[in-house]
C-alpha cells in the first residue's frame, strides 16, 4: 500500500495517489456567498424589468460591506459593477433608493456596449493589483461584452469556460448579468436562460428570477450550481 508523503511537492505534478491527495493541505475555496456565488463563473438571468439590476446592487453593497445576502452569509470584498445598459445617473439613482451604508469598497465601471477593444482580463488584472480583495466582479449585462454573438454550443461554452478560468486565476466570483427567453418554462427555469447549454453548462451556478404570479411585487429566485444546494426563494 502507498504511504503519503507529506514533503512531496505536488503543486506541479499532473498525476497524484489518492492517498496524497487526500492527505494534501489544500485550503478549500469560501463561496464569495454562502450556497450562491462560489469562486469562478455564475449567471443570473432575469426578464426585462424585473429588477435584476436592482438585485444585483443589493448584493453588490452586501459584499462590500459584508452585510448577508438574502439570509446568507458573504465573504466581504472589493466589488467591481461593470455597467453596459445604464448611466451614471440611473445607477446612482437606484443606489439612493436603498437608503443603506456604503463603503469604499464598490467601485461602478462605465462601459461603452459591444466595444470590441474590452479586454476583460486586462480589466480584471489591473483592478486586483490597485484592490487584493476583489473577489466579486458583475457584468451588466453579458451580452454587451461578447465578442461573438452566435449562439452554437460550442462557441459559447468556450467562451464562458475561459471566463471560469479567469474567476480561478485571479479568484473572484465574475456573475454575468443577462435575459431570459420570452417563453418561460417553470417547470425547468434554467433552459429559460438566453443562449444555448453551452452558457449553463460551463457557469458555476445559476440564477433565475421570473414572476409566477399575478402579484407583480412577488418574484421568484431559483438557485443550482455545480457545488451548490438547489434552492428557490420568494422576493418581495
Amino acid at each position: 500500500m502507498n504511504k503519503c508523503n507529506n514533503d512531496k511537492d505536488f503543486s506541479q505534478t499532473k498525476e497524484i495517489n489518492v492517498l496524497d491527495l487526500i492527505q494534501l493541505d489544500i485550503n478549500e475555496e469560501q463561496d464569495v456567498v454562502e450556497n450562491l456565488l462560489p469562486i469562478g463563473v455564475s449567471v443570473i438571468g432575469a426578464p426585462q424589468k424585473i429588477g435584476k439590476t436592482f438585485f444585483c446592487l443589493q448584493l453588490a453593497i452586501s459584499v462590500s460591506t459584508g452585510q448577508s445576502f438574502l439570509n446568507k452569509n458573504v465573504q466581504q470584498g472589493t466589488v467591481l459593477y461593470i455597467a453596459l445598459e445604464d448611466p451614471k445617473a440611473k445607477i446612482r439613482k437606484r443606489i439612493k433608493r436603498f437608503n443603506c451604508k456604503l463603503n469604499s469598497q464598490l467601485d461602478i465601471r462605465f462601459e461603452n456596449a459591444y466595444d470590441p477593444f474590452f479586454d476583460l482580463e486586462s480589466v480584471i488584472k489591473e483592478k486586483k493589483e490597485k484592490s487584493p480583495h476583489l473577489n466579486l466582479i458583475i457584468i451588466d449585462t453579458f451580452a454587451k461584452i461578447r465578442k461573438n454573438q452566435k449562439t452554437e454550443y460550442d462557441l459559447e461554452y468556450e467562451e464562458v469556460s475561459k471566463m471560469h478560468e479567469l474567476g480561478m486565476k485571479y479568484h473572484v466570483c465574475i456573475l454575468l448579468v443577462t435575459h431570459v427567453k420570452k417563453a418561460i418554462d417553470f417547470n425547468n427555469p434554467f433552459d429559460s436562460i438566453y443562449g444555448s447549454r453551452g452558457i449553463t453548462a460551463a457557469v458555476d451556478s445559476m440564477m433565475v428570477i421570473f414572476r409566477k404570479s399575478l402579484n407583480l411585487k412577488i418574484k421568484e429566485l431559483h438557485i443550482t450550481g455545480k457545488d451548490i444546494p438547489d434552492d428557490q426563494l420568494i422576493l418581495i
